[in-house]
């Protein structure tokens, strides 16, 4: 139930409000709006999350992912050795497809992390997710969407 309702939130938030603000407000402006309000839902899920003490996103089962293609031929086996064996590219992966949040909750659950470090992986997360995102969601806007609207 708490996974579906933050994909539902997350959803509305990424696909809804994201380019709304971008449309309305601008690249720049929309961005730094976002990436204010991102971090303060972000953060508050982190509490709310670490509060609770139950893995409602799936950690374990993502790590036992990483170990079952460690195991297989092939492609899937360099994708499992690659998130196995480097944080940096895992960190990218999960900025990037998903967010500030779930990154750094993942490096908190399977790693014993300070707050500075803690800080530093939500920090670097919420400007990697956001560029990612509001180049994406710009790309669309431009392309597609004022073109729609007659902007």
């Amino acid at each position: 139930m708490g996974r579906t309702l933050y994909e539902v939130m997350n959803y509305s938030f990424d696909y809804g409000l994201y380019p709304l603000a971008l449309l309305k407000f601008g690249y720049l402006k929309g961005l730094t709006i976002m990436i204010i309000l991102t971090a303060m839902i972000n953060f508050a899920l982190l509490i709310f999350y670490f509060k609770m003490k139950i893995d409602w996103l799936g950690f374990d089962f993502f790590n036992k992912v990483k170990d079952w293609a460690i195991n297989k031929k092939g492609i899937l086996k360099i994708i499992g050795v690659i998130l196995k064996k480097s944080d940096l590219i895992l960190f990218m992966v999960l900025s990037t497809f998903r967010d500030s949040f779930e990154t750094t909750a993942y490096f908190k659950y399977n790693y014993v992390l300070s707050k500075s470090k803690t800080l530093a992986i939500f920090t670097a997360s919420l400007i990697v997710s956001n560029l990612f995102w509001s180049l994406g969601v710009e790309v669309f806007i431009n392309s597609w969407l004022r073109y729609l609207i007659n902007i």
